[in-house]
């Protein structure tokens, strides 16, 4: 099961939008989870599909703290208001995924031995965030949304770029 949840996380990894109707947008980002207390990087894909209207895929990689990683993928929708030419703010609500792995390192006697799980969830995503169109072909964007998770809600900040297609 947990391996099905993983590969479902690496499959919803690509897909999202920019904001006149039709176009793409892939970007990088920095990311930040209040429960994992640790940074990570990540990937979003976004796609226009109304002019007001788009969907934002990203998966995340949050790096090891305390031997536990996480991965998680979201997808969201948002709601683009216009502030001029150069600015958009959006609420956002999606479904997100998230699996975490550590390692455990012991040693009984002059045995060493390891012990590696994971563990995931599926959760619901509500936030929002800004664009800043620097010109035709980069933007670029903050976010901050609620992910909750059974025993493990978090607040999830990023700011990233993205080039549009």
């Amino acid at each position: 099961m947990r391996k099905l949840l993983f590969a479902l996380l690496l499959a919803i990894t690509a897909v999202s939008a920019r904001a006149d109707v039709g176009e793409f947008a892939l970007g990088v980002q920095t990311v930040y989870g209040t429960d994992s207390k640790a940074p990570g990087i990540g990937l979003h894909l976004k796609y226009n599909f109304r002019y007001h209207l788009r969907t934002n895929w990203s998966t995340n990689y949050n790096f090891k703290r305390h031997g536990v990683q996480s991965v998680d993928s979201n997808f969201d929708f948002n709601y683009l208001f216009y502030i001029g030419e150069k600015v958009r703010v959006y609420p956002l609500a999606g479904l997100m995924a998230r699996v975490w792995f550590w390692k455990d390192r012991y040693t009984i006697g002059t045995e060493e031995y390891a012990d590696s799980d994971s563990d995931g969830r599926f959760g619901v995503n509500g936030g929002g965030g800004i664009d800043y169109v620097i010109n035709d072909h980069f933007i670029v964007n903050a976010e901050a949304k609620y992910q909750y998770l059974k025993d493990a809600d978090q607040v999830h900040c990023s700011i990233g770029v993205s080039y549009v297609f």
